[in-house]
């Protein structure tokens, strides 16, 4: 089970967390591209809702300090309780989402690399560097070939981290 910072990670962008953290392709399954679209438009809707809440909220005050009789306060009062069982069902469908979302990464094993890493936008970072390593020499090559090549290298090696990845070369270069 995701902790709960990298389960806000995971749901604020459910693709780039599976690409970064599961996949050897560049590419999330379809179902959780649907799962994730599905998230956002459940979280406008209840959004929405809370809004509308909100205004009936201020509305059902004005009505009880202008003295409105008591039907309109009654039809107020009903109409906040039809949307707030709404913003509830809402929240409840959106749950059952994010936790079917939150299921492709309890149900897929992840290295213990990947347990080092968070997603970032689209890239791993690294939470704990390895302090045990020793490096006996250094070799420098210059990259060729595509640089998705290289970048999925990274992403694989389980002492790969953003540094690493192909983006730096520019930035390196222009310096």
């Amino acid at each position: 089970m995701p902790d709960t910072h990298n389960k806000k990670q995971i749901l604020h962008n459910p693709a780039a967390a599976y690409t970064a953290l599961l996949s050897t392709s560049d590419v999330a399954p379809q179902q959780l591209l649907d799962l994730a679209q599905q998230r956002q438009q459940l979280q406008q809707q209840a959004d929405n809702q809370q809004l509308e809440n909100k205004k009936l909220s201020r509305r059902i005050g004005e009505a009880k300090k202008a003295g409105s009789d008591m039907d309109t306060l009654d039809r107020l009062l009903n109409e906040m309780k039809t949307g707030s069982a709404t913003f509830k069902q809402l929240k409840a469908e959106q749950a059952v989402v994010e936790d079917n979302i939150l299921s492709f990464f309890r149900n897929n094993k992840t290295t213990e690399s990947d347990t080092n890493k968070t997603v970032v936008g689209e890239l791993p970072r690294r939470l704990h560097l390895r302090s045990n390593i020793s490096i006996d020499s250094v070799s420098i090559h210059e990259l060729s070939g595509p640089l998705t090549e290289w970048n999925h290298y990274v992403k694989q090696h389980p002492d790969g981290c953003i540094h690493h990845r192909s983006e730096w070369n520019h930035l390196a270069k222009h310096l």
